[in-house]
């Protein structure tokens, strides 16, 4: 259960990193002074870059946490993890076009030696938050599959491969969800009544 919170709150942290950028971006489209916005979206631009670098570990420490409250835990947390992807498909299509930005800016003949390694970093950092909303779901799936809930089948593996791919691991979520959503809650129901 801690395990979810931690993710909720990665969840409101991933957007309130990515703050400053909206604004700056949204200063783009407002009727405002250049002179104001050459000096003001600049800085809210960076500050979204390391506000998102400052959350990396608060993401690493919750991807670990759901690791191990994966295995512990016997509820089916498919339902979750797809409701907490689809409310961050805005946060990273805004990540994937600010990341392009950043790339592009290294285009330049100065920095263009950088520009494979600023890619690096951003890719890795991206993935990071990505892998770490659907850590639940795999763990989940490889518990079910040791504690022989699941068989081995195609589909399963398909989805595991889905959950570790950018965009899949959206869809993944969402067919985990109908598959599994009746393992552990049939049983807990049968129990209670």
């Amino acid at each position: 259960m801690k395990a979810k919170i931690f993710l909720i709150i990665q969840v409101c942290l991933m957007y309130l990193a990515h703050l400053p950028i909206y604004v700056g971006l949204l200063m783009l489209k407002l009727p405002i002074s250049d002179n104001i916005i050459d000096k003001c979206v600049p800085i809210l631009l960076l500050a979204g870059f390391v506000l998102t670098i400052l959350m990396l570990p608060f993401s690493l420490v919750c991807l670990i946490m759901s690791i191990v409250g994966s295995f512990k835990g016997k509820n089916n947390p498919t339902k979750s993890t797809m409701i907490i992807k689809i409310i961050l498909i805005p946060w990273f299509v805004i990540n994937f076009f600010y990341c392009v930005l950043i790339f592009a800016g290294f285009l330049n003949p100065w920095m263009l030696l950088l520009a494979p390694v600023v890619a690096f970093i951003l890719i890795c950092i991206t993935y990071i938050f990505m892998l770490s909303t659907s850590i639940f779901d795999i763990t989940f799936v490889i518990n079910c599959l040791i504690r022989k809930k699941i068989e081995v089948n195609a589909f399963f593996v398909i989805a595991i491969i889905m959950l570790f791919t950018f965009f899949l691991d959206v869809v993944a979520s969402i067919l985990l969800y109908v598959k599994t959503k009746g393992i552990y809650g049939k049983k807990q129901r049968r129990n209670n009544g």
